[in-house]
This record gives C-alpha cells, structure tokens and sequence, in this order.
C-alpha cells in the first residue's frame, strides 16, 4: 500500500544524490512539492497518483539539479562582474560643452535660413556637423567591466569584449604618461577614442573617457589599449582576481 510520507523521504534521497545538497533549496523544493499535492487533493486521483503528478510538475531530480546549476552559474558570474564608471575629466567636459554649443547654434542658424538655400547646400551643411555629433555619441565610453571571460569596453550604443586568452597584462606603465599623438578618432569630443602613437606603446588603441587613471591592456599579436576607468588600480585587481584566479 502506497504511503506518501516515505514515498516524499525517498524522493529528498533522489535530490539529495542528484547534487542538491544546499537545505534551503531542497526545503523549498519539497514545499512546493507539499502545496502540489494538497492542491491536488480535491482531483479525485488516488495519493500514488496524485504524488507522481506532483513530482512530474516539480521536475524529476536530474532536471531540477540542470536548472538550479544554471541558476548558480548566472548568479556567479553577476556576483562576479565589477563595473566602473568612465568619468569625464575637466578638459573633456569644457571641450564637450564648448563643440555642443557650437554644433547646435550652427545647426538652429543653419534651419533659419533654409529658404536661402538650395536642396543639396541644406542637406550637405546639415549632415556634416550631425555626423560629427553622432561619431562623437557613437565612440563615448560609459564604463568598462571586469569579470571572469575578461574585460568590457561600453560605449553609448555598443560595447566590445576584449577576451580573458587575449590579455597579456593589464597595468598601469609609466609610457603612457608620455606624450602621445591621436592619429584619427575623437580627442576631448565626448571622450578620447582612436588610434594613437607614443614612444613608449608604439601604435595603440584608445578607449578612455578622459586622460586621468590610464590603464594598458596589453594583448597578444594586437595593439595594446588604453582606457580611462574611475579607480585605475581598483580594475587591476579585480581583473587579478576574476581572470587570472579563473584562468
């Protein structure tokens, strides 16, 4: 004869050798499980039946373990994520400000002689200085991230990652201190983003929201890159302790 006490006790031994061995899951689990089969109860299914229909809608032991590792993994690699923030110096900010002021008078004085202009003059005049508003929006870096695949360079609408197996050392050189020349990009507009040369890195990337807290992402056969995040040895350790402890 079925007996539904001894029947939940074997079914805790299954979770139990399925890997759930945390006694907060498992109590939750085997509440749901209870609440199932009360709520069943008025079906008219005998206690057997009305177990193995709360079983089967709770998850068998091995699916219930797949998910509660999914839920684990995400909730580690949340934990495990730091972010900082990509602050604007004070030569990017008056920069930012003064072309932002400069492009939308240009722009409103450009609409109010539209009717002197021909078709063309009016789309060609008005393009160009919103292509250079939208290049400036499009490489603005908000933040970088730390975590254990590697690090993560976030723009305004896009973010690129930089690999964990791709990064040879992230420091902070005295080379980048020097002088360097911007070969192409933007340069105080919204940030410092492009290609650039020193003496001391050679060509390089750069990725920073301004010149203060600069930190070198050296990586293999690629250029090196250069960002800007608000606590530059801060990002150091975390990239220490999420990529090379997980390496």
């Amino acid at each position: 004869m079925f007996d539904l006490e001894p029947a939940i006790a074997e079914w805790r031994q299954q979770m139990l050798a399925a890997g759930i061995k945390s006694p907060v899951p498992l109590e939750e689990l085997e509440i749901h499980l209870r609440e199932e089969i009360e709520h069943q109860m008025k079906s008219g299914l005998n206690e057997q039946e009305i177990f193995n229909s709360a079983v089967q809608k709770i998850g068998q032991a091995q699916v219930v373990q797949n998910e509660f590792k999914k839920v684990e993994a995400t909730t580690k690699s949340m934990k495990s994520s730091l972010s900082f923030a990509a602050p604007w110096d004070a030569g990017v900010k008056l920069l930012t400000i003064f072309v932002s002021g400069i492009l939308g008078y240009y722009i409103l004085s450009f609409m109010h002689h539209r009717s002197q202009l021909s078709e063309s003059d009016f789309l060609i005049g008005l393009v160009l200085p919103l292509c250079l508003l939208g290049l400036g929006l499009a490489f603005m870096v908000t933040s970088y991230a730390v975590d254990a695949d590697g690090i993560m360079i976030r723009r305004l609408f896009w973010q690129r990652r930089i690999r964990r197996d791709d990064i040879v050392d992230v420091s902070v050189p005295s080379a980048i201190c020097g002088r360097g020349i911007g070969l192409c990009g933007i340069w105080g507009f919204c940030g410092k983003s492009g290609f650039a040369y020193s003496n001391g890195l050679g060509f390089h990337i750069v990725a920073a929201s301004g010149s203060a807290h600069r930190v070198v992402i050296t990586r293999r056969h690629r250029l090196p890159i250069v960002i800007s995040p608000s606590d530059s040895q801060a990002f150091i350790h975390a990239f220490n302790d999420n990529c090379l402890n997980a390496a």
